[in-house]
């Protein structure tokens, strides 16, 4: 199976014009009113083998039945993610760590939608308590418990 991630990398975004029909076929499943626009959803999954998510917010074109997005792409990830805990039954968190263990790399996957929230690589600390936790640009996630993390 192919390790797959959401591309946050702002470079790596596209804005494009879909008419909106087919937007909202491929972001909500909504079926097409107009049969010739699914040619344009073929064409656009072609662009993204992996995937793509949305990113919120779109602008109607002006005089047309076009709406411009941005598109966000889902690529392969090199990152073997080695240890894993389900969550529930919709969610799974990944980790991967270096050799040293003084730095993590975490995702969460939404086994629901089949998306991944990549949080990136983040330093291990040690809190006040002496527990080993990591601090992304959306959470702390505490480690401790983890058969893996010795500290």
């Amino acid at each position: 199976m192919i390790s797959k991630k959401v591309d946050y990398n702002l470079e790596k975004a596209e804005i494009v014009q879909l008419t909106n029909d087919a937007y909202h076929y491929l972001a909500f499943n909504e079926p097409c009113l107009d049969d010739e626009n699914m040619g344009e959803v073929k064409e656009f999954k072609e662009r993204f083998p992996y995937g793509f998510k949305f990113n919120s917010g779109i602008e109607p074109v002006e005089g047309t039945d076009l709406v411009e997005c941005t598109v966000i792409p889902i690529c392969e990830c090199d990152t073997p993610y080695t240890h894993y805990k389900v969550m529930n039954k919709w969610f799974k968190d990944e980790f991967y760590y270096s050799e040293d263990k003084k730095r993590v790399c975490y995702r969460i996957y939404n086994m629901y939608d089949g998306f991944f929230v990549d949080l990136g690589w983040s330093d291990v600390i040690i809190n006040k308590f002496g527990k080993p936790e990591i601090c992304t640009k959306k959470c702390i996630l505490p480690l401790w418990g983890k058969n893996w993390m010795t500290y």
